[in-house]
């Protein structure tokens, strides 16, 4: 006789192996449910957050946040025509690229933008890096030195406290990101001023002005060069001149006064830095360090600033060397975490740490040879990459993983466990287009992934880790759009402080996750979700069973579509559909006659507003014969 079986709660997606491998308490098929402490069910819809507007096409191949002090969040937005948008104003774009660019990476440090496009494997050839401030266009990073100018020096008044002997004065510009550049350092651009008597001031004339964006110049100076001068201002010592500011970009005159004691702050650095950045796939902060990652020139030497001066990056010594000969190819990712800079290619992880001294000094360690990440796979907590309590999110070909791996797991143990079968299919080709985020507060994780022959990404998954962060109680959902994810990340509601995830589509418009919305983009599109279940019982031992009546305790509206189907599918019934409402107040239940040696079903919802909620499963069904008749 049927007997009445235990609740079943759904766990979630399976999709590893054959069918029968899939455990009764989760879906070997499902898409757009969405998870609460107790429930799983229909996901809410997407509604539109941004449109077309201005002169902003409404396309958004790429969106990155950019968060200044004090300032509400702006997204910086890749269009399809190569022109970066900052959504706080869509008249005009803040950059337009010279050439064609897939896709850019952004990192804000000491509240500016720092942008580099690239083509998801380096940066892209004869490209930079650009900083963009907030106002105005995004310019070039750096700057070029001072140039075709003559420098001119003579002496001052009395009074002041020059020492007799030769002097060397030379320029630099001061941008307005803080930025000073290289002096100029050729012909008349530099001057040998020789005083010939003590106690008198220096008066300097024919200083240059800078190009758009200069808001200043310093000047810089030697000791009194005494008998050993080579004529090779490049091999002298150079230090700023006290008072040797000029705060603006008008004054062409200034009067300096100062012993040799007084010149204490090198400029040594400045003739040796980089006039611009090539550009990089990744870009990282570490400690007010800007690392670019994926020169296309030299993808294995990632290249590092001076510390809290991310513009400013030495020729000479500004770079990292990770192992170039390396079969795991170039840097693709990195990330800053606890005085430690991880280094990712695409199956290897390094950590290295700043030894006090220059950065090609320092030596990186490989940390896991199997397990590597791609641009954008490094998991960002909400927008920042890093840990959550210690733990760092990385997806690789393989699966998502955590790194470190956690007590009494190994690195063989992804979080995509139970959908390997659904990592598998992502293009890999394309993985790079792959995106993790973190919602800490909500305790879910999104990844954007191109699926099948998809060449971006084409479906949402979705991982709930109310139950457990580890790769049993992780709970997966497949989400599907009417339009490309080809973008996601979170942003934080000001007045509520809950996240919110966010959705730019290369096919148009910015969409966010709305809880009062039941169909997708405005109503325009039905959300069609469902579960199947997997067999039961998991090992039926050859028995034939029969199933009887299915009951569940659900919520929802409108109509739940049911369905009953035997091993391989062989036997498919569909079934009564049931009629939801809010507050059933009782078990909703549906007779069936299913006989076979195991049994699933699966619930679905799939007309506008339909929505349903689920809290249990239960099977009337029990053995009917013990064996087949032969």
């Amino acid at each position: 006789m049927p007997t009445s079986l235990p609740s079943i709660e759904y766990l979630g997606r399976f999709n590893r192996g054959v069918d029968e491998v899939c455990p009764s308490n989760h879906g070997l098929d499902e898409l757009n449910i969405a998870f609460s402490e107790k429930t799983s069910g229909t996901r809410f819809g997407f509604a539109a957050h941004l449109a077309a507007s201005g002169a902003w096409s409404g396309v958004a191949k790429r969106v990155h946040t950019y968060e200044r002090v004090g300032e509400a969040t702006r997204r910086i937005i890749l269009d399809a025509t190569n022109k970066l948008w900052d959504d706080t104003d869509l008249t005009a774009p803040i950059l337009t690229f010279a050439g064609t660019v897939n896709d850019f990476s952004l990192r804000t440090i000491f509240n500016r933008a720092y942008i580099s496009p690239h083509d998801g494997n380096v940066g892209v050839t004869g490209e930079k890096v650009y900083v963009y401030d907030g106002t105005g266009n995004a310019r070039l990073a750096a700057g070029n030195p001072p140039a075709g100018f003559t420098l001119v020096a003579v002496q001052g008044s009395s009074g002041g406290k020059i020492e007799a002997g030769h002097h060397l004065f030379a320029v630099a510009y001061e941008t307005s990101s803080g930025h000073i550049t290289a002096p100029g350092l050729s012909g008349a651009e530099i001057v040998n001023y020789e005083a010939t008597a003590a106690a008198f001031k220096c008066d300097l004339s024919g200083i240059p002005t800078g190009p758009a964006g200069t808001v200043g110049r310093y000047v810089i100076a030697t000791p009194v060069l005494g008998d050993t001068y080579n004529g090779n201002p490049a091999e002298q010592e150079w230090f700023f001149v006290p008072d040797g500011h000029i705060a603006n970009n008008i004054d062409t005159t200034l009067t300096v006064d100062f012993f040799d004691a007084d010149l204490l702050e090198s400029a040594d650095h400045l003739q040796y830095q980089k006039d611009t950045i090539p550009a990089g796939v990744a870009l990282v902060d570490f400690a007010g360090r800007l690392v670019v990652i994926g020169d296309p020139s030299s993808a294995s030497v990632p290249w590092v600033s001076e510390e809290n001066e991310p513009e400013s990056i030495s020729e000479l010594e500004g770079y990292i060397t990770v192992d170039p000969g390396d079969a795991g190819g170039g840097v693709k990712n990195g990330v800053a975490n606890r005085g430690t800079l991880y280094l990712a290619k695409s199956s290897r992880f390094y950590a290295v740490t700043d030894n006090g001294a220059a950065p090609s000094t320092w030596k990186p360690d490989r940390v896991d040879s199997a397990v590597g990440a791609e641009c954008f796979s490094i998991g960002r907590i909400l927008n920042t990459p890093g840990a959550m309590q210690e733990t760092m999110f990385v997806a690789d070909r393989t699966g998502l993983y955590l790194f470190p791996p956690a007590p009494g797991s190994s690195a063989s143990d992804p979080l995509t466990w139970k959908i390997d079968d659904d990592w598998e299919d992502i293009n890999p080709a394309y993985f790079w287009t792959t995106q993790v985020f973190i919602d800490q507060l909500a305790m879910k994780i999104y990844i954007n992934v191109a699926l099948g022959s998809a060449t971006e990404p084409s479906h949402i998954f979705v991982g709930d880790f109310k139950h457990g962060l580890d790769k049993d109680n992780i709970r997966w959902s497949k989400w599907v759009l009417p339009k490309k994810p080809t973008s996601i990340w979170l942003d934080i509601d000001p007045t509520t402080k809950r996240s919110i995830f966010r959705v730019g589509s290369s096919q148009g418009t910015i969409y966010q996750y709305s809880d009062s919305a039941r169909t997708d983009f405005d109503g325009s599109n039905v959300i069609q979700s469902y579960i199947r279940f997997g067999f039961y019982p998991e090992d039926s031992l050859g028995m034939v069973f029969q199933l009887t009546e299915i009951r569940l305790r659900i919520r929802g509206s409108g109509t739940l579509n049911l369905y009953a189907y035997g091993i391989d599918d062989a036997l498919s019934t569909t079934l009564s559909s049931l009629t939801l409402g809010a507050l059933p107040g009782q078990e909703l239940a549906r007779d069936a006659n299913v006989v076979s040696e195991r049994a699933s079903i699966k619930i679905e919802t799939n007309l506008n507003d339909d929505w349903f909620a689920l809290f249990a499963l239960r099977l009337n069904t029990g053995p009917l014969w013990f064996d087949r008749p032969r």
